[in-house]
């Protein structure tokens, strides 16, 4: 009997172009973006804007605030406590893996920012405790492919290769950036950046203007006056017209030389060779000003402010670079997040209930916001700053499942969390 019905357990590659809101969502965004740019193209725009210097300062500004200023508590139902002799097996396995895949692993996660979406291949290795996790196989984004199984992810499918190679089970690792907007393929980092940086570096752009302005500007022409008559070539001996003269002092003075011309005046007193200098142009401080408009438009589509890039740290612009800084902090820290996720649920609990441990515990990153709470040195012209006293004791209040840890205690220290 033949029926419509989606057969179960079935292995489905995912192909891109997905839209949830069908032929209409295309119609409408096709109408928009070709009314004011051609539409982002992650194959071809990602590369393009990758090289663009100032995008990429942003981006390793990102990734560093990211990958340098996390810490982890890792919450398994135990009182926290710094010293790792009384932690649980579980929690010390899981801190040993999550150090390792922060170190060697999730660096190359980072580049699902740019292209919604980043996998690769785990590696294991076997240890007299057990099997650990040892590194991660990266593959380029634009090689791999989700393979899912009642729309959950199951495996990668590698697309660089001929025949395409399939890697499934918990070898398969793979991160989505911004899912929701795409459960597999994301969002791009630099999508809302995308428009300003066409208006800079497309044909007839900004950059092209500033080009043809100071190539323009830099050789104008400049005007001689010269007399019609024959006179005598210094150089030959020949007699030629003025006008050869003139065109052999204007390419000299172009190529770095001095004038030379004669001072003879005619019946009237005015002289018979006169050198005509243009005037300064303007509108060259304009065109710069418009380019650093869009680089601006471009690095705060990343999410990263221009006082975060120009300000000092301390003195008059450390106020200003503060509140953004934080801003910055707080939307990295849900990027984070899913990465932990991921190699979580995709790597670290397999591996607990492969070796006999429990995986009733859970990752949560923090740091990016609670490292400035710690920043408590008195800047210039400001007034010392009082601290409200902390009791550094966990608190009876639930949030979900979890507890609430209060940072810090009365002398400052910062012991109720657990940093790997």
């Amino acid at each position: 009997m033949r029926t419509n019905s989606r057969p179960k357990n079935r292995l489905t590659q995912v192909v891109k172009g997905y839209n949830p809101m069908g032929h209409l969502g295309y119609l409408s965004h096709w109408l928009y973006n070709y009314r004011r740019v051609e539409p982002f193209r992650r194959y071809m725009h990602v590369p393009a804007m990758q090289r663009d210097p100032r995008i990429a300062f942003a981006l390793d500004i990102i990734k560093g605030i990211a990958s340098s200023l996390t810490k982890f508590y890792i919450d398994d139902g135990t009182q926290p406590t710094t010293d790792r002799n009384q932690w649980s097996e579980t929690k010390t396995f899981a801190a040993e893996q999550l150090t390792r895949f922060w170190t060697v692993g999730a660096p190359h996660m980072f580049d699902a920012f740019e292209w919604g979406w980043a996998g690769g291949e785990a590696i294991y290795e076997q240890t007299p405790q057990g099997l650990s996790f040892s590194h991660l196989q990266k593959f380029h984004s634009t090689d791999i492919a989700p393979v899912t199984q009642d729309n959950r992810l199951c495996g990668l499918m590698v697309l660089q290769n001929a025949p395409r190679q399939f890697v499934g089970g918990h070898h398969a690792f793979f991160h989505v950036h911004r899912r929701e907007h795409h459960p597999w393929w994301g969002r791009s980092i630099l999508e809302p950046s995308y428009e300003p940086w066409v208006e800079l570096h497309a044909d007839n752009g900004a950059l092209d203007m500033r080009k043809l302005y100071y190539y323009k500007y830099s050789h104008q022409g400049y005007a001689i006056r010269y007399p019609n008559e024959m006179m005598v070539d210094p150089e030959t001996g020949r007699e030629v017209h003025a006008s050869v003269l003139a065109g052999k002092a204007v390419e000299n003075y172009r190529a770095g030389g001095v004038w030379r011309i004669p001072s003879d005046r005619d019946v009237h007193g005015n002289p018979k060779w006169e050198i005509v200098v243009p005037d300064k142009p303007v509108g060259g401080h304009d065109i710069l000003e418009y380019i650093e408009a869009l680089r601006r438009e471009m690095v705060e589509g990343l999410g990263v402010s221009e006082e975060i890039m120009q300000a000092a740290s301390t003195g008059s612009g450390w106020s200003g670079r503060k509140i953004p800084e934080e801003a910055v902090r707080g939307i990295l820290t849900g990027k984070v997040f899913w990465i932990i996720h991921d190699f979580e649920t995709q790597i670290l609990k397999p591996l607990c209930r492969l070796r006999g441990l429990s995986d009733e515990f859970t990752i949560v990153p923090f740091g990016l916001l609670e490292e400035t709470r710690e920043d408590n040195q008195q800047q210039p012209g400001q007034q010392p700053r009082q601290q409200p006293p902390q009791t550094g004791s966990i608190g009876n209040n639930q949030l979900g499942s979890r507890k609430r840890i209060v940072w810090g205690n009365q002398n400052g220290e910062s012991n109720n969390r657990v940093a790997v």
